[in-house]
């Protein structure tokens, strides 16, 4: 049986799991990390995953992504990656902010303000095209 555990351990380093879907025979691993990652992280993790788990035991489809510009920020590496820069707030409230991340703990602090996470819906990294 695949486990999130078990997947969790094997990924280190400078990448991170965001998140571990199994649903039925399908395995979505979301991966970030403190730097961009790359299409050869994923394969690499992936092949990683693969090499614990006997295919002939466990039948089961892995796919292996990177948590995406502008997916919702859950761990608390992908805050301190995003220290300094723009992030928009979507609180619970339905309200947004949009402001530049200065820090996050039991609260996230935009700007000036601050945020407690349990008013806090979602935090996104905020991309302004030029």
């Amino acid at each position: 049986m695949v486990d999130r555990r078990v997947i969790e351990e094997l990924v280190d380093g400078d990448l991170f799991v965001v998140g571990v879907e199994i649903a039925g025979d399908s395995v979505e691993v979301v991966i970030d990390g403190d730097r961009n990652v790359t299409v050869e992280d994923c394969v690499r993790i992936s092949k990683l995953i693969e090499s614990r788990y006997d295919r002939d035991v466990e039948d089961y489809s892995l796919t292996v992504i990177s948590a995406g510009v502008g997916s919702p920020l859950v761990h608390e590496r992908q805050y301190k990656k995003l220290l300094g820069k723009p992030v928009e707030v979507q609180l619970v409230s339905g309200k947004k902010r949009v402001g530049l991340l200065r820090g996050y703990g039991s609260e996230v602090i935009i700007d000036d303000e601050s945020y407690p996470m349990d008013e806090i819906k979602t935090v996104r990294e905020h991309l302004t095209f030029s």
